[in-house]
């Protein structure tokens, strides 16, 4: 029995679906789809093949690199290969030439890691502003932006001269091992998609869709497929879009105006319901996550694709997936952050310490507490005095700081009323998390829009 489709056109893979299914079934083998990703390829593909008929020939569905190795003949070699290239070619120079000796390739190795890395980048960003090899891998004497390093006086170090030695070697180096490659059909990434652009490239029939990163060189090939009609969608979501501060400039600085009205509203839309279950332990939540799939399938559910398992740490991946029910198929699982690695974390580790040292405050968890970006958030007024403050302790020799230090400071004295206001006594954890709750609750805190705060 095949695995039905989403046929959800609100999911993205829905959109792709939808636009490939916009063209007669006959002519979907002359169509490409550029994705960022295998994963995503595999999605699309098996949305695609439901429902089509027999012999019906699929789009050609690739990652930008593939598309542009199959448009050029050239390959990208695994990194291994490149190493072991970049290695041969170093070992063909002089001895005396300026480069590191290396006694063998794992000598070779972390530092030939450095340089494919600056040669892949260097690829990557060939043309940008103007930049070449030459130019970025120039004399070091003659860039005046680093006269702090000293590459400017007349007598250089031992260093220094074994530095610049080996740093003029970079670019001859580079230019060799591209020629190397060269010669077996090879290139890096970068340079096959500037050879791309070379070629004769139309965007007709072509979906981009998923970006969420993209070097200059894939920028160059996703503008010239672009302006000769290629169609562009982007993974993402208006109230994603539209917020300055969620993570999605790339959006915004890449998406055309017609390509960002085609952005849909939907995460803050819809019915929604939370449930909080106390586990004993972390590895228990792998068996209440086998509680609740089981209940599902019990209930007649048999697709799981949409249902998303969202772990906060990868180390339960494993007693997870010895916990998924038989018979459950594809499911879902991926990694949320965990708690202790956003910034309410900190802050929450802060406001514990602080409370413990009451009712005279260590300064470095003080002024720890205060330059938080909660704090500051929700006291904007506050930094107007820590500078005070700094100064009355340095002057005084003030370690711990208690109320009557604080005299004078009314926007610190309000931002630190919850620890000001402990009271020994049987209740005070409980009266001092109760004020805590009281002081990140109003305007200022709904008003945030920094998801992580």
């Amino acid at each position: 029995m095949p695995i039905p489709p989403l046929s959800h056109a609100t999911t993205f893979v829905g959109r792709m679906t939808a636009w490939v299914k916009s063209h007669p079934q006959e002519t979907w083998g002359d169509l490409t789809v550029l994705l960022p990703n295998s994963r995503a390829i595999t999605f699309l593909k098996t949305e695609l093949e439901v429902g089509a008929r027999p012999g019906t020939w699929l789009p050609e569905l690739s990652t930008l690199g593939q598309w542009a190795q199959g448009r050029t003949g050239l390959k990208s070699p695994p990194q291994l290969e490149l190493l072991l290239t970049l290695y041969e070619v170093a070992q063909s120079f002089p001895a005396d030439c300026g480069l590191p000796e290396w006694s063998s390739f794992d000598a070779f190795n972390m530092w030939g890691r450095c340089a494919l890395g600056d040669f892949a980048a260097m690829e990557n960003h060939w043309g940008a502003g103007g930049l070449t090899p030459s130019l970025v891998f120039t004399n070091l004497q003659k860039i005046k932006d680093i006269e702090s390093w000293s590459f400017d006086s007349a007598e250089l170090t031992v260093d220094q001269q074994r530095f610049l030695a080996q740093w003029d070697m970079l670019c001859p180096l580079m230019e060799r091992f591209t020629e190397r490659l060269a010669e077996h059909g090879h290139a890096l990434p970068g340079r096959i998609l500037r050879d791309c652009l070379a070629t004769d490239i139309s965007g007709k029939n072509v979906l981009i869709g998923g970006f969420n990163a993209m070097t200059p060189a894939e920028k160059n090939v996703l503008d010239a497929l672009r302006s000769s009609g290629a169609t562009v969608l982007w993974d993402s979501d208006r109230s994603i879009v539209d917020n300055p501060a969620v993570g999605a400039a790339f959006v915004r600085q890449h998406a055309t105006a017609t390509e960002n009205s085609a952005i849909p509203d939907q995460l803050q839309h819809g019915e929604r319901t939370l449930k909080a279950v106390r586990c004993s332990a972390r590895s228990m939540q792998t068996q209440y996550v086998q509680k609740v799939l089981r209940e599902r399938l019990a209930e007649g559910q048999t697709d799981f694709r949409r249902t998303a398992v969202v772990l906060p740490k990868a180390d339960l991946v494993p007693q997870l997936l010895l916990a998924l029910p038989e018979g459950l198929g594809a499911v879902n699982v991926t990694m949320g952050v965990p708690l202790n690695m956003t910034p309410v974390a900190d802050f929450l580790f802060l406001a514990l310490s602080l409370a413990g040292d009451a009712p005279r405050f260590r300064h470095d968890t003080l002024r720890a507490l205060l330059s938080h970006p909660i704090t500051r958030k929700l006291h904007p007024e506050v930094p107007r005095e820590e500078r005070q403050l700094l100064e009355k302790m340095t002057r005084k020799f003030i370690f711990s700081v208690g109320q009557t230090d604080l005299e004078g400071m009314p926007h610190i004295c309000r931002a630190l009323g919850p620890w000001l206001d402990i009271k020994s006594s049987d209740r005070a954890t409980e009266h001092f998390v109760g004020a805590l709750c009281n002081w990140a609750d109003g305007n200022a805190l709904q008003a945030l829009k920094d998801p992580w705060l």
